[in-house]
């Protein structure tokens, strides 16, 4: 929903909010919100999104990857 809105301040505090309350945010939240991002054809979203997660040691995985190419490639940017 937000990532439609391209809305990556909410998610960032969302993010935050979660790791406030000591829930995460853990890889599948990341990854969705990547997919999320991508779907929307925000890739600097989504970029960020992948280097928050490495900053906030959350190993990024292949679905993360995946996203990204993904959403890349539905640009014509690779």
């Amino acid at each position: 929903m937000y990532a439609k809105r391209n809305s990556m301040s909410v998610v960032l505090r969302i993010a935050q909010r979660m790791r406030d309350a000591g829930v995460g945010p853990e890889l599948h939240s990341y990854n969705q919100w990547i997919v999320s991002f991508a779907t929307a054809g925000n890739m600097n979203a989504a970029q960020e999104l992948l280097r928050c997660m490495q900053v906030s040691s959350v190993a990024p995985n292949s679905a993360s990857y995946t996203a990204l190419i993904t959403g890349y490639a539905k640009e014509n940017d690779m």
